[in-house]
């Protein structure tokens, strides 16, 4: 088996005051369709916060917003003979709801559709979200305020 390589990648967690969460529904070629949430891979020499920007204003059109905490992490193995390792963080974006719009033409044919979820029907929905346990992490820190990694460690001197 061939050693996985790995691709780095940042994704928003969009959900409006009325705590409705933004997916879109990819068509995938060899797999039923998902939904996941918008976003996708740091290019080399860019933070993840320009990554996460430049991501939203071709997937969604959105350009003005604020990036909120690490919300979760998630990470699987594609498979295939060339296994690649995807390493995903998920920021929260708190925004007002808006019409998502792709411009990307090369996205946009892999995509269906978008919708904005209710948080408590994104919770029971029978449908295969990405990543798993997107609607319990974010309903937690609503709720909490606590996410799903663990605080910075604090030095001595601080």
């Amino acid at each position: 088996m061939r050693p996985s390589s790995q691709r780095f990648a940042v994704r928003a967690v969009l959900v409006t005051p009325e705590r409705e969460v933004l997916l879109l529904r990819t068509r995938p070629v060899t797999r039923p369709p998902y939904w996941l949430t918008p976003g996708g891979g740091v290019e080399p020499g860019e933070t993840e916060e320009q990554a996460l920007r430049r991501e939203l204003h071709e997937e969604t059109g959105l350009q003005h917003f604020e990036v909120g905490p690490l919300l979760m992490q998630h990470s699987f193995i594609a498979g295939g003979p060339r296994r690649i390792t995807h390493r995903q963080r998920l920021f929260l974006v708190a925004h007002p709801r808006f019409e998502p719009y792709m411009s990307d033409p090369l996205e946009a044919r892999t995509i269906e559709r978008f919708h904005w979820w209710p948080l408590h029907e994104l919770r029971h929905t029978t449908e295969t979200i990405f990543p798993p346990l997107l609607a319990q992490n974010l309903e937690r820190f609503l709720t909490t305020g606590e996410t799903s990694e663990p605080a910075p460690r604090r030095t001595r001197n601080e």
